[in-house]
């Protein structure tokens, strides 16, 4: 990522400070309209930081941290796009990842769309997942 790029990811991810307070139950709503559209029982709303992957809302699961080499969403942070994999374990750039692999969990489905901040910066990505492909 350019650095101009992460530097902005890193002032807006400050200005909304959403990974050091409290869990704002607000965006567990979005979690769940995300679910809902997919047709899937998990969803959330993560943070991408320099190192960690911050599960800021959910739905279907409890919110954690990950880093950010084991981020489905790291891998298209930067991407524009909403994105939709039937399969993750059928797609080369999540096949390994440990949330596919089993490792932390058995993805299969996953779909993830940017979320932008008024001045542009994707700093986040609301993502839905099931541990089924689905058609």
């Amino acid at each position: 990522m350019p650095a101009a790029l992460e530097t902005a990811r890193r002032e807006a991810i400050a200005a909304y400070d959403l990974t050091d307070g409290p869990r704002m139950l607000d965006l567990d709503g979005l979690a769940q309209v995300a679910a809902a559209l997919c047709g899937v029982p998990t969803a959330v709303v993560n943070i991408i930081d320099e190192r960690h992957q911050h599960q800021i809302a959910a739905v279907g699961l409890e919110p954690t941290i990950c880093s950010r080499e084991d981020s489905m969403c790291a891998v298209t942070l930067d991407d524009p796009k909403l994105r939709v994999v039937r399969d993750a374990s059928e797609d080369e750039r999540w096949a390994a990842n440990p949330f596919v692999s089993g490792e932390i969990a058995n993805v299969r489905f996953y779909a993830s769309s940017p979320l932008v901040t008024p001045e542009g910066s994707r700093s986040a990505r609301s993502a839905c997942s099931t541990s089924s492909p689905v058609s």
